[in-house]
């Protein structure tokens, strides 16, 4: 917020910008005025839902995440669409999320990010619409919901990042993050919520970074990294980012590659083996120790 204070002492003018792209739909509702204060929002039940459901690995808990197409609510309050996070074992529910959002550049809705392998936790995010050439967005937040009592907990603040991903123990989380010069790689604990940061980009690259994935220990990563994204010669780099308890290391096992390889999985996680496909479809398997890159036939 900017002051400006006039000679006379008695106004002030207050400016405040907003510089999140991803927090635009998060902005508080304006106060209603006379002509809203009569608005009535549409029953959730009378509206068309697009629903996608996440089940635990046994099958006992599922979570159905719903969402309306957009509804024009008034002229001033403009089109608006219901979202929902429903978390049920058939006798149980809960509910974390119910609401009206705002429509429109960089509006957001919930998704599950990932069930527990015991069923307990559903970890669950809020994914953005972008606009332009944005390559890697798979969440901004994360929450954790505890299914034996409906407890929600933030572990990872609204409008944090664009890219995410748990480590398969659940008990760290590493996202993107653009600091106005590089891409780094942040990883928080997400018992003491400290954190460990590391570039992974120099300041004059265009570049995007995400799609991580965790090593089965957790003890490193590997992430892939767009320069100059979606031009016609674009290039690819797939790093590994190290995770020690001083410090995080980062070192390009693939530099800035035109076949652009993006990661698919882990064929081999007790020997490091990835596999990767490029951009005409072929499939690769590197080695994450080595950085050995042969084609899979």
């Amino acid at each position: 917020t900017f002051k400006l204070d006039l000679p006379t002492g008695s106004w002030v003018l207050s400016v405040t910008p907003i510089v999140d792209l991803f927090a635009w739909s998060d902005l508080p509702a304006v106060e209603e005025n006379e002509a809203d204060a009569d608005i009535t929002y549409p029953d959730p039940a009378d509206l068309t839902m697009t629903v996608n459901t996440y089940s635990t690995p046994d099958g006992q808990w599922q979570a159905d995440v719903s969402q309306s197409d957009p509804v024009l609510i008034s002229e001033t309050e403009g089109e608006k669409f219901y979202v929902s996070l429903t978390v049920t074992d058939g006798s149980t529910i809960w509910t974390p999320i119910d609401e009206w959002r705002g429509y429109g550049l960089g509006y957001s809705w919930p998704t599950v990010h990932t069930w527990s392998p015991d069923g307990r936790y559903l970890y669950y995010t809020n994914d953005v619409s972008a606009d332009g050439c944005v390559l890697f967005v798979n969440g901004t937040d994360l929450y954790r919901l505890d299914t034996t009592d409906g407890t929600v907990t933030e572990l990872l603040p609204a409008n944090t990042t664009s890219n995410l991903r748990l480590t398969a123990d659940e008990t760290a989380v590493a996202y993107t993050q653009w600091n106005g010069q590089t891409y780094n790689i942040v990883v928080r604990d997400l018992d003491n919520r400290s954190e460990q940061t590391v570039a992974i980009t120099e300041v004059s690259d265009n570049a995007q970074a995400g799609d991580i994935i965790w090593s089965a220990d957790s003890t490193y990563l590997l992430l892939t990294i767009a320069y100059e994204p979606c031009n016609t010669d674009w290039t690819h780099s797939i790093v590994r980012v190290d995770v020690t308890v001083d410090r995080l290391t980062a070192v390009s096992l693939i530099e800035k590659d035109l076949r652009q390889f993006k990661i698919s999985e882990w064929t081999d996680p007790t020997q490091g083996i990835m596999q990767l496909h490029d951009k005409d479809g072929n499939s690769w398997l590197l080695d994450a120790n080595s950085g050995e890159l042969i084609e899979d036939k």
